[in-house]
């Protein structure tokens, strides 16, 4: 006799049923759907606070993220942060989110920032300006709904640009990592981000857009060449892929992936020396801080350092690492200076330095004669030719 299927066998047949339908239509769901997965970046039943700005990426992201919601019972709302930065294309950004989240029966959060303003205040360009705000609004309403996870747009080709930027800016295997597939937020480590488009070139991104016929609109200023990240987008890229390697996007993020994970694995080692060190001092003689391998030695440093509230450069690190017990000066702006210096035993010390107090009184003195003394606030002074 045939037993009739129980009824989780049931759902999880409907559900795979479900989810057939939706790969038919479009290989990318498939895609984004085994990577968020795969990757465990949203957990069945979650809330999720999707950042769209309007443009492609940002409302293709969207669109997956709602057509995939019904079966992983997901519950999405949307953050739209108005930049004010292009007038009435800003407006018109706004207006489209608002739509398209009407449209779909979406909650929508939506603020207005004035970059410039801040970008002036803090002297910071427009673009960094315009990150730390758009954080901070997305970081404050995901709190405020009890949201604990934000979906941002990011995709292949933002990471291939990134690696770029930070060359040439000379940062190190972190850096050159790139974006996680998900991190803490900077400004709430309580609330994560998540980027399923990550392995996704923009392309696949415009093509899903064109066959789902997704509005979206076009920003003038990712055409402009005072930008560095444009000039690498239209300039440097192109040429590399033209002249010197065609499957530069591949290659590079093979790259990024390789050195991130060497880069994760050093950061490990010594977040284990930095724990173990300060339990013990066995510990400290059967593992010197000499002794370990250069990476090591750096990242140990470089954890130490941004624990105590200093984001420390490569010379800097280096200094650390060469002279033990030597301070070094830190400038922090709207901060009092500080040094910094490392123990034989690899511990990173820090102390406010004190500003110089002055007595304001004063007094006038001539010089008359070839011999003289005169005594002020307790210091004698004396002169002779």
């Amino acid at each position: 006799m045939n037993r009739l299927p129980d009824k989780s066998a049931r759902v999880r047949a409907t559900r795979r049923d479900k989810e057939s339908a939706l790969y038919q239509r479009d290989d990318l769901l498939k895609r984004i759907h085994e990577m968020i997965q795969t990757r465990r970046l949203i957990r069945r039943g979650e809330s999720i606070l999707v950042a769209v700005s309007g443009g492609l990426d940002s409302m293709v992201l969207l669109h997956i993220l709602h057509k995939l919601a019904p079966a992983n019972k997901w519950r999405l709302s949307v953050a739209h942060l108005n930049h004010t930065l292009r007038g009435r294309s800003s407006d018109a950004d706004e207006r489209l989110v608002r739509s398209v989240c009407q449209k779909l029966a979406l909650t929508v959060f939506v603020e207005r920032a004035d970059v410039r303003q801040l970008a002036k205040k803090q002297k910071l360009s427009i673009e960094l300006a315009a990150r730390h705000l758009r954080h901070e609004f997305l970081a404050r309403v995901a709190a405020k709904n009890r949201i604990s996870t934000i979906a941002l747009a990011h995709h292949a080709d933002d990471q291939v640009e990134l690696f770029f930027i930070r060359l040439l800016r000379g940062t190190g295997g972190d850096g050159l990592a790139g974006m996680k597939w998900r991190n803490p937020s900077p400004v709430a480590p309580k609330i994560e981000i998540v980027r399923p488009l990550l392995a996704e070139p923009k392309s696949a991104l415009g093509e899903f857009a064109a066959a789902n016929k997704i509005k979206f609109r076009e920003d003038a200023t990712n055409d402009s060449l005072d930008i560095l990240r444009n000039r690498i987008r239209h300039e440097l890229l192109p040429l590399l892929r033209r002249n010197y390697q065609s499957a530069l996007s591949k290659v590079t993020l093979r790259l990024m992936e390789i050195v991130g994970e060497e880069a994760d694995l050093a950061r490990q080692m010594a977040e284990d020396w930095i724990a173990n060190a300060r339990k013990s001092r066995r510990a400290r003689r059967n593992q010197p801080f000499s002794k370990l391998p250069v990476a090591v030695q750096r990242q140990c440093l470089r954890i130490q350092s941004l624990n105590e509230g200093i984001a420390s450069d490569f010379e800097l690190i280096e200094k650390l690492r060469l002279e033990p017990n030597v301070n070094f000066t830190v400038h922090r702006p709207a901060s009092s200076t500080r040094f910094i210096s490392r123990d034989n035993d690899g511990f990173v010390h820090r102390q406010a330095l004190e500003p110089a107090n002055f007595n304001n009184e004063s007094s006038q003195l001539s010089l008359r004669g070839s011999v003289g003394r005169t005594t002020f606030d307790g210091v004698t002074i004396s002169w002779h030719n």
